[in-house]
């Protein structure tokens, strides 16, 4: 992913690693351009007060312990409230290390989106620059 708002990050050239789920859309070839809402929220439910969202716009969320879902399921509720796409950050992409990730629980023909994984690290940077 290359950072283009704000010009400077604490990335090395304005770009996070990340990897792709083994379910939704993967558009191999394509430029993708889109904002990421960062929300702090695991998505295992619908969020409240977020009834849908500006086109196209990724969201970005964290997993936590307390609550423990699927990442199929996570990306299908981003899908239901109309993102674009879903970027976790997960201690999975930790050690990925550009494989793609097994996490299709089942319901992965469902999934009409794309799933990116980046770093936990990631995540807390991309969550101080706040809007991407």
């Amino acid at each position: 992913l290359v950072i283009t708002s704000p010009l400077v990050t604490d990335f090395p050239n304005n770009t996070v690693d990340y990897f792709y789920s083994n379910f939704g859309e993967i558009p191999y070839g394509k430029t993708l351009s889109f904002d990421v809402l960062i929300l702090n929220d695991s998505l295992c439910r619908i969020p409240e007060n977020l009834e849908h969202l500006q086109k196209p716009t990724y969201i970005a969320i964290k997993t936590n312990t307390i609550e423990v879902c699927s990442y199929t399921k996570r990306t299908l509720i981003a899908q239901s409230i109309g993102a674009k796409g879903i970027i976790i950050a997960s201690p999975k992409a930790d050690y990925a290390k550009g494989n793609v990730l097994e996490s299709d629980d089942g319901n992965g023909k469902k999934v009409h989106i794309s799933c990116l994984h980046i770093t936990n690290d990631s995540f807390e940077k991309l969550s101080k620059i706040g809007k991407i």
